[in-house]
């Protein structure tokens, strides 16, 4: 093993490296480690050396590492951060090739943009002497390199959009053509990464959510619709008769007896009207629980389905004191189900907002289908989110009476 191979081997000095430090420690020609030729294959050894030296364009150029310098590149291209994200500047006039400087900037960023859930604008720019495609390709590349990072690749579904606007939006005014500022010129060939919102992509504004319905079934607290009821009636029609000595004489005797049977059914039935809308009440809050968990554990939006079948096994769990449990679970089951049904009212809403705002940016066919699929998600639970809120209020005032 020469030294050669033991810094390959041992120290792990990557392999094109080693060639040209064996190229260089020969001066030049064949390097100390390389096989002779054989005597038969000399002339055309020699035939290929000089070809190659002729045709210096058919030699394979080594693939530098990311955000390695290369060995005869310019230390130019710079980056910074900025609001939410990071800029990549200074490219030279009509090139869109990162530089190891502005690809180091981009590395130190790699893992907060790959994040799940994260959402990307890359935004290309040029300075106004620049063709404005150019501002696409730098765009273009700048996604390309986040992609292909081996350890911390950002996802598709995280880069909303990939743009060349040109000159047509500056990151610096360049002054007159006869003053142009060439520092802020180079600030505008530029590429910049920004870290947003599914909301703030669409140009901001809000889906309402309305909860103010549900609830407009629930049972009221002074309902009295059983048989201890009609009991009551009649114990109170008869204690009526005896103080206005209308009843019999005989029925005197049991007027203390009655009115207290007749205070009890009443508080029975009151206590059982009132838990029926409690516990309807807990249904509703019970599922504004459950969208909220259903959006935290699995960063999804919700539906009618996702929340009643997450819901509904949770009834047999809570307690039910003092009325009967099987009225109390059945007042649930309403809550839950008025509840639910407010979702689906919201979530066309937002598909018909989002929608209507990509085509506002002019996105149209597969592109906006695209970019409707990686949005809509994002927006459903945030509305999710806020219904969810809204029904626990709700809840509160339909708990109050």
């Amino acid at each position: 093993m020469d030294k050669f191979d033991y810094l390959e081997q041992v120290l792990k000095v990557p392999h094109d490296v080693v060639v040209q430090l064996r190229a260089i420690a020969a001066g030049g020609g064949q390097s100390q480690s390389a096989p002779a030729s054989p005597p038969g294959k000399a002339a055309n050894s020699a035939t290929m050396s000089a070809q190659a030296q002729a045709s210096p364009k058919t030699a394979a150029a080594p693939t530098r590492a990311r955000g390695a310098q290369g060995p005869h590149e310019k230390t130019t291209g710079q980056g910074d951060f900025i609001a939410k994200g990071v800029i990549v500047f200074d490219y030279a006039p009509g090139v869109a090739t990162l530089t190891a400087n502005q690809e180091r900037v981009l590395m130190s960023q790699q893992v907060k943009f790959s994040t799940h859930g994260v959402r990307l604008s890359i935004i290309g720019h040029t300075s106004s002497e620049e063709d404005a495609g150019v501002s696409q390709k730098r765009a273009d590349a700048v996604a390309a390199f986040l992609r292909a990072d081996p350890k911390h690749a950002v996802p598709d579904e995280n880069i909303l959009e990939t743009k060349g606007v040109g000159a047509s939006r500056p990151v610096a005014p360049e002054g007159d053509k006869g003053h142009a500022n060439e520092a802020n010129r180079k600030r505008n060939r530029s590429v910049e990464v920004v870290m947003t919102t599914s909301g703030e992509f669409l140009g901001g504004g809000s889906v309402g959510v309305d909860a103010s319905k549900v609830g407009k079934d629930a049972p009221e607290a002074n309902e009295k619709t059983s048989d201890h009821v009609a009991y009551a009636d009649i114990a109170a029609e008869v204690i009526a008769g005896v103080f206005e000595e209308t009843a019999l004489s005989f029925a005197a005797e049991f007027v203390g007896p009655v009115a207290m049977m007749a205070h009890v059914a009443l508080a029975q039935e009151e206590a059982r009207a009132s838990q029926q809308r409690i516990a309807y009440a807990e249904g509703v809050r019970l599922c504004a629980d459950v969208a909220r968990d259903f959006i935290a554990k699995r960063h999804a939006s919700v539906s009618y389905n996702d929340v009643e079948s997450a819901a509904m096994p949770r009834i047999n769990d809570m307690d039910y004191y003092p009325a009967d449990a099987s009225e109390a679970k059945m007042a649930v089951s309403m809550g839950i189900k008025s509840a639910v049904d407010a979702f689906n009212p919201a979530m066309r809403r937002t598909e018909e907002f989002v929608r209507k705002r990509l085509e506002a940016k002019g996105l149209k066919g597969q592109d906006l289908q695209k970019v409707y699929d990686k949005v809509i998600g994002d927006m459903r639970s945030s509305v999710a989110y806020a219904l969810a809120d809204a029904l626990k209020a709700q809840s509160r005032v339909i708990r109050r009476g």
